[in-house]
């Protein structure tokens, strides 16, 4: 186990560095290829945690000449890297997902928006989840034939009926706008639209604890 609390951006960079040795470069094109789409992962982070994670031992740089071009740092996992990578996989408490959806919050507003344009979020919604559908189906028929990406397919496969979904949802979502517009007046005391939409629904444990 490590001397200090890693993060999950710090085990996501030793578990890229359990499939091959990379560097810096490497690892952040790697990031962009997988898994920024389930844990993003900027640039910085990328250089910050491997300057993180070599003094803790967890990882190993090794300089590498190139022709025309400054040295490179390769990385690599070492043996206390893959005990805390393993460790955490093994251990590590199921967080409930947490999703970030922009494009739910002008929806969740709709009523400042009106029914037209509402109704062309949610085309732009579904055309996007579509490309995205595509562009995880064909990455999956590809990986089908790559040895050592079994469980990588896992994750694509998510990708892909993630998309699925939002598709469907922004299809049939567009069948329930209302073709008036609703009013909602927040000057009016205690509007009830405003109890029904903020007390019907179930709270966080993390806003029942404040």
């Amino acid at each position: 186990m490590p001397a200090v609390a890693l993060t999950t951006t710090s085990y996501a960079v030793l578990g890229l560095l359990s499939i091959a040795p990379m560097s810096g470069y490497d690892l952040h094109q790697a990031v962009d290829r997988s898994v920024r789409h389930i844990w993003p992962i900027s640039k910085s982070q990328v250089y910050a945690e491997l300057a993180r994670l070599e003094p803790l031992g967890l990882i190993a740089g090794t300089d590498v000449p190139q022709e025309r071009l400054p040295d490179k740092r390769v990385f690599r996992l070492t043996e206390e890297g893959e005990d805390a990578l393993d460790d955490w996989l093994e251990h590590r408490d199921l967080e409930p997902p947490q999703y970030r959806l922009p494009f739910l919050l002008p929806a969740l507003f709709g009523h400042r928006m009106g029914p037209k344009r509402t109704a062309e979020l949610l085309e732009q919604v579904r055309a996007g989840a579509e490309s995205r559908r595509d562009e995880f189906g064909a990455l999956l028929e590809a990986m089908e034939e790559a040895p050592g990406t079994e469980y990588a397919r896992l994750v694509v496969l998510h990708g892909l009926r993630l998309a699925e979904a939002t598709a469907s949802w922004a299809e049939e979502a567009a069948t329930r706008i209302p073709s008036h517009r609703v009013r909602i007046d927040p000057r009016r005391p205690r509007p009830r639209t405003a109890e029904a939409m903020f007390r019907i629904a179930p709270t966080s444990s993390a806003a029942t604890d404040e």
